[in-house]
């Protein structure tokens, strides 16, 4: 009886001790992504950087999120207009040349850095903006996308998908012949999303027009459909009523680059489908969008 008590207790302790080591494993990818969407969607640039420096100092040794992490301080500064962003990019290329993506990101930002008199002036990255006319109105649902090459907006108007080149051939001001997609019908326009190759558009069915401008959820018969970006035949995702009638769903999808795996929120959780077999996989639990 006492052996097996003390092998209990001994695999209770090797038990708790793998699940710290776990947790603890885990905890510097939480405060990065923490740090990350502090920096990209709260827009706080500088606690964003206090949360990085909090991974660098706190979890060493764990080398790729201490590069990510020096080279997202680096962005940082460089939005601040804050000469540390090179120091932050020099450190990251002398240290961690095994990370190599980040190196290669970091070089190309000290590269764009100018010096005069071994004093750093910070190049800020400034969009540019190009305003071009179209021949007819785009309406305000009609979520509207650009495609990832910048030269064709797709989007949603009479329930139909249209794509327009940007710009045209007869005026570099001027959009070109707008082209409703074959296969692309009865569509709310929120929530269109190009693949990253630029060959796949999604779209969700999963709304009804109520009274007036009102759309209203439709759990019944909602799917997500996929087609070519020139027009086809549509992959439809059938979404089943487990997920739909956890409320407003499908209005914000992203297709992976090569247009084979769709992700969509219902519920305020995340869901991943496969456009080929339509199996669907939920990715969180603690709420997303």
């Amino acid at each position: 009886m006492k052996t097996k008590l003390l092998l209990l207790l001994v695999f209770l302790l090797a038990t708790s001790i793998s699940s710290m080591a776990f947790q603890e494993m885990q905890d510097h990818k939480v405060l990065f992504e923490k740090a990350k969407y502090t920096m990209e969607t709260k827009a706080d640039l500088q606690e964003a950087i206090t949360l990085f420096e909090s991974l660098i100092t706190s979890y060493p040794d764990e080398k790729e999120y201490v590069a990510k992490s020096l080279l997202y301080q680096g962005m940082c500064y460089e939005k601040l207009g804050n000469q540390e962003a090179v120091n932050k990019y020099q450190r990251l290329v002398k240290n961690y040349p095994g990370q190599k993506q980040e190196v290669a990101l970091a070089e190309e930002r000290l590269s764009i850095l100018i010096q005069v008199d071994d004093k750093v002036s910070i190049t800020l990255l400034e969009p540019k903006f190009t305003k071009i006319r179209t021949p007819f109105n785009i309406p305000q649902w009609s979520g509207s996308r650009l495609s990832p090459d910048g030269k064709t907006l797709a989007f949603s108007t009479g329930g139909d998908v249209w794509t327009v080149p940007i710009p045209g051939n007869v005026d570099s001001n001027l959009a070109g012949e707008p082209k409703k997609l074959k296969g692309g019908s009865d569509v709310l326009g929120d929530g269109l999303s190009w693949s990253g190759d630029g060959h796949w558009i999604a779209f969700s069915r999963s709304y009804v027009r109520g009274g007036g401008s009102r759309i209203n959820f439709n759990p019944e018969g909602a799917y997500i459909d996929v087609i070519p970006s020139y027009g086809g035949e549509p992959k439809r995702i059938p979404v089943p009523q487990w997920v739909t009638t956890k409320g407003d769903t499908q209005r914000r999808l992203s297709l992976s680059h090569d247009g084979k795996m769709v992700a969509f929120d219902a519920g305020g959780q995340i869901y991943v489908a496969s456009v080929e077999t339509s199996d669907i996989k939920q990715l969180t639990n603690n709420g997303g969008i």
